[in-house]
């Protein structure tokens, strides 16, 4: 990540969060999260409950705030717009401005200034109709940071950086300043100062730069924002390193150095403190110092993976434990329902049987009847508490969403590819569980979308222009079978994707047959191939073998030009078929 586009994300997270979770740590942001998911997906249920589309809507706008935090920019957006949907379209409220500010944080988070400036129009406009001062402050610091954003990207490209671009976002901080100033908010204030300091630093205007980088940090000292304090002092280090002046650097970076040892601070900055540290020493050539500062930042960021680790698997681990009791209670409170009714029905079998013995009889064979039934649904309900902690314990949603955002912070190559690799495998398996609910059987989901989708995905998320075409037979095939056989699938293809083409037109071809209590499947492509008789290096060739084992089938890769890979398995006993085949063809 480059030195400019570091600062634009250090400014930006300050910005939308207004310092409140830096202060406090980011531990206790960690350890706050879920429990806030939890209680806003209570709120959710109550709201849904009591037919409340206004609680609805907040709820909606809140919970997708908490998977902004988690990194699952995708289910966030889906929140953000089913709250827009329980919202009047006639009236605009401040809610309504502020979903679509959430909207854009989304956007400039992936880099997409354009639509980032369109939301921040539209949260204005709604802004205004509430008459919102707090809204226009949020709303013009927003397009301030995106059109700055929208200034570094041209920079980067082939053409001049607009100046315009430069202008406007130092107009709407003015502004943002102005309205933080008439709301008296210190915090914004000096957040206001600490941006307008940032497109000072761009015009090549440096006492302007500093005018305002002092006065913001100023205002952290007053109100005793450490952590700020600190954060601007390293900003000012890295923008003199990024202007080779080393010389300047160094005294920003020692009253970092001091400040820090003096109050402490989190982790996450204390490993930026240390890279400005190392960069000042390769500007200035001491090699041994900047070698050591590196180690520094690695055992920092070790630390800091073990402390992410440690609290990943405890929320997790909670979350579990909470549904597990919340459906043991509602397992509770049925059986003791249906053993009072028991009760209350063997009481009046008893003092009837006393007026007739045919009633008595009667009433007996009602009572045995109910016994019967109960311990029927006794049971049903102990076999769903099994399903549901199975389900629960291979929670793949959560898992992803963790690894997404572990992704998102890691700058490591060989660990980028290990979780992309792993978030491929997940989703294949993941897919599984959402194509059980589309289909009318329980327990089996429809082999013909599921390899059609579970392609289309990986070809997606490689960026491949793959033509492939599938020849499949509609097979309802059981869970068990259905998540390694598609982990194969995933393992093929991402390898096809990853090293089978070179420069020729790129197809893959894949069949998938039932005959006579066995699923016949194929899988071909005409990329450069690999020779299956020598020892092929890699884990996903090994996973792809204990896989077909797993299945109780066989499995050949044939030799000759390409990939061409042959497996069966048998299903006698996890499959419903139809008399049809399929042809599908995509262009990937």
């Amino acid at each position: 990540m480059s030195l400019m586009r570091r600062l634009a994300l250090l400014y930006f997270l300050l910005l939308v969060t207004h310092c409140a979770s830096a202060q406090s740590g980011a531990d206790s942001a960690k350890n706050d999260l879920l429990f806030k998911l939890q209680r806003d997906l209570t709120a959710y249920k109550q709201a849904v409950s009591s037919h409340d589309t206004a609680g609805i809507s907040e709820s909606c706008y809140l919970i997708a705030k908490r998977q902004i935090a988690l990194g699952n920019y995708a289910q966030a957006q889906k929140l953000l717009l089913e709250s827009i949907q329980f919202q009047k379209p006639e009236r605009p409220s401040e809610l309504t401005g502020k979903v679509y500010l959430r909207m854009q944080e989304i956007q400039f988070i992936l880099g997409n200034y354009q639509q980032a400036l369109k939301y921040c129009r539209i949260a204005l406009q709604s802004f205004k109709a509430a008459n919102s001062n707090r809204g226009y402050m949020s709303v013009y610091s927003a397009m301030g940071a995106c059109h700055l954003l929208a200034w570094e990207v041209t920079q980067k490209s082939a053409r001049l950086p607009s100046q315009t671009l430069l202008d406007s976002a130092i107009y709407y901080n003015t502004k943002s300043l102005a309205a933080a100033k008439a709301l008296n908010s210190a915090i914004d204030i000096g957040l206001a100062h600490q941006q307008l300091g940032r497109c000072w630093f761009f015009k090549n205007e440096p006492a302007k730069n500093l005018f305002h980088k002092k006065a913001a940090m100023e205002i952290y000292s007053r109100q005793n924002l450490s952590n700020n304090s600190l954060e601007i002092k390293n900003l000012i280090a890295m923008e003199f390193l990024s202007q080779n002046d080393p010389v300047s650097a160094k005294k920003w970076l020692d009253a970092a150095r001091a400040h820090e040892e003096k109050r402490g601070t989190y982790i996450g900055m204390k490993i930026t403190l240390e890279q400005c540290y190392a960069q000042y020493y390769e500007q200035i050539h001491d090699w041994k110092a900047a070698l050591s500062s590196h180690k520094k930042i690695n055992d920092l960021k070790q630390a800091h993976l073990n402390q992410y680790r440690s609290e990943t698997v405890e929320g997790i681990r909670k979350t579990y434990d909470y549904q597990i009791k919340e459906l043991q209670i509602k397992a509770n409170k049925k059986e003791i329902s249906l053993l009072q009714n028991a009760d209350k029905t063997k009481t009046r079998l008893l003092a009837g049987s006393g007026i007739l013995l045919l009633i008595a009889l009667a009433a007996s064979v009602l009572y045995g009847f109910l016994y019967v039934k109960y311990k029927a649904v006794s049971a049903h309900n102990q076999m769903l508490i099994k399903e549901q902690s199975h389900r629960t314990k291979n929670s793949l949603q959560a898992i992803s969403a963790l690894l997404n955002l572990q992704l998102f912070k890691s700058t490591e190559p060989l660990a980028n590819l290990a979780l992309e690799e792993s978030l491929l495998r997940i989703e294949a398996i993941n897919l599984v569980h959402q194509k059980l609910h589309q289909t009318e059987l329980p327990l089996f989901i429809d082999l013909r979308g599921y390899i059609t989708e579970l392609i289309e995905n990986i070809l997606v998320i490689h960026q491949k222009k793959i033509h492939f075409s599938c020849q499949l037979d509609s097979v309802l095939l059981h869970a068990e079978k259905a998540v390694p056989f598609g982990l194969i699938i995933n393992e093929l293809t991402t390898n096809a994707c990853k090293y089978a083409f070179v420069s020729k037109q790129a197809e893959l071809s894949i069949a998938c047959h039932y005959r006579a209590d066995r699923i016949y499947f194929e899988f071909k492509d005409n990329g450069k191939g690999f020779n299956p008789k020598q020892k092929q290096a890699g884990f996903g060739l090994d996973l792809i073998e204990n896989l077909a084992v797993q299945l109780k089938g066989s499995s050949e890769f044939m030799g000759g030009s390409g990939c061409d890979f042959r497996m069966s398995f048998p299903v006698s006993d996890h499959f419903i078929v139809t008399n049809s085949t399929s042809a599908y063809s995509s262009a990937g």
